[in-house]
């Protein structure tokens, strides 16, 4: 919720024709014991709840913590909670798309290295370069091949 009302404020300030500093999230900073490995974290943001429950279960089975958010505005809430690694991002959600969320990531100087791997049933050649150019790290259409998502997960994560 911080990140959509820290981008209302900057959208408004633009508009007001003042260019104001713009705020900085501060990220949860994670424990992590002497010698384990830290565990990789993905926010799956996807509205239909089967989808969601296999790329969960896919992600858990190699060893990533996996955080899941069914619309838009949810995923922004867990962005700034969870700060995650990865993001796998459906286009088509509910109270805001894909794209929007990607302009808001990629417009935070705390959040725009972030990975965002956009996975959705658009596979026309002109959704796929308007992930490109918003800034997504990969393009999965569904139906998805597990073994292909893995692939590009480990390739930006």
């Amino acid at each position: 919720m911080k990140l959509l009302l820290d981008y209302l404020a900057r959208q408004t300030q633009h508009e007001d024709g003042v260019d104001r500093q713009e705020k900085v999230l501060v990220a949860p900073v994670r424990a992590q014991a002497a010698g384990q490995v830290e565990q990789k974290t993905i926010l799956v943001v996807e509205d239909s709840s089967t989808t969601r429950k296999v790329i969960t279960i896919t992600l858990s089975r190699r060893g990533y913590r996996v955080v899941e958010a069914s619309d838009g505005l949810e995923a922004l809430s867990k962005i700034s909670e969870e700060r995650p690694d990865l993001i796998m991002l459906d286009v088509v959600l509910p109270k805001m798309d894909g794209y929007k969320i990607l302009s808001i990531i990629k417009g935070n100087r705390e959040l725009k290295d972030i990975p965002v791997i956009m996975l959705t049933s658009k596979d026309s050649f002109l959704n796929k370069m308007k992930g490109k150019m918003a800034g997504s790290s990969a393009y999965l259409t569904k139906p998805f091949d597990p073994e292909k998502m893995i692939s590009a997960i480990e390739k930006h994560i």
